[in-house]
């Protein structure tokens, strides 16, 4: 039921004097989804690139891909990311 205006109102409708409680909460407003969906994208091509990069390498120059260098190469990208 709407109640006479108070300090603890939400919302108090100018017109007609009344206390309006609006329970309803955004988590998120639009623009902090906005931002947390670029955090998010630029956090996932961060930890794709070394894969990205390895794969790069592996499927552009056979014979490295094939020398000890790229399995090290291979294992230190492993255990940065992992």
């Amino acid at each position: 039921m709407l109640t006479a205006c108070r300090v603890s109102c939400n919302y108090c409708d100018p017109e007609v004097k009344v206390c309006v409680d609006d329970t309803r909460k955004e988590i998120f407003s639009p623009g902090e989804l906005f931002t947390l969906g670029i955090l998010l994208m630029i956090t996932l091509l961060v930890c794709l690139v070394p894969y990205i990069m390895v794969l790069y390498i592996f499927v552009s120059n056979k014979e490295f891909s094939q020398s000890i260098s790229y399995n090290l190469l291979t294992w230190l990208v492993y255990v940065i990311v992992s």
